[in-house]
């Protein structure tokens, strides 16, 4: 499996590596969005409505970065998968023309040139694209909040 993953993705190493970088930018939701309401409620409750609308305007810069980001991942996971999907279709029309294939008939490879690729595009492409996302998610959270609690210990001291 992992092998038949890489022939697909082998060729599009651009769009692979432009689709983790925009996941990235778009993954940094889970650590602006509790950072920001934690900081912010500190500031109200210390009475520094200065640092709050610093931390507010700072919030909806941030914000856009992440749209940004967001729209950047959807639009190349869009063209990753047309990449796949324009392979897969010349893969196919190869084998129906090779010289070996002249019993078999033009509605079989019509077949397989609509319903497995877009099966294909379905289960792996696009679920491979949301694995991707929600690993980089789940690992940047999480190294954010290990961060956060290392930073804790002289709190934690007696």
């Amino acid at each position: 499996m992992l092998t038949q993953i890489r022939q697909l993705y082998g060729p599009h190493l651009k769009l692979l590596i432009g689709l983790l970088a925009t996941g990235a930018i778009t993954s940094l939701d889970g650590i602006v969005q509790p950072y920001v309401i934690g900081h912010f409620t500190d500031a109200m409750v210390a009475r520094k409505l200065s640092f709050g609308l610093t931390l507010l305007g700072g919030w909806g810069l941030a914000t856009l970065v992440i749209v940004a980001g967001s729209l950047g991942f959807a639009y190349t996971r869009g063209q990753l998968r047309q990449a796949i999907n324009f392979d897969l279709r010349q893969r196919i029309a190869a084998t129906a023309y090779a010289p070996a294939q002249t019993a078999v008939g033009t509605p079989h490879f019509t077949a397989m040139i609509f319903n497995e690729v877009k099966q294909i595009e379905t289960g792996v492409t696009d679920s491979l694209a949301m694995i991707l996302y929600c690993l980089l998610q789940g690992g940047l959270t999480l190294a954010s909040s290990l961060a956060a609690i290392g930073s804790w210990d002289c709190y934690l001291s007696p």
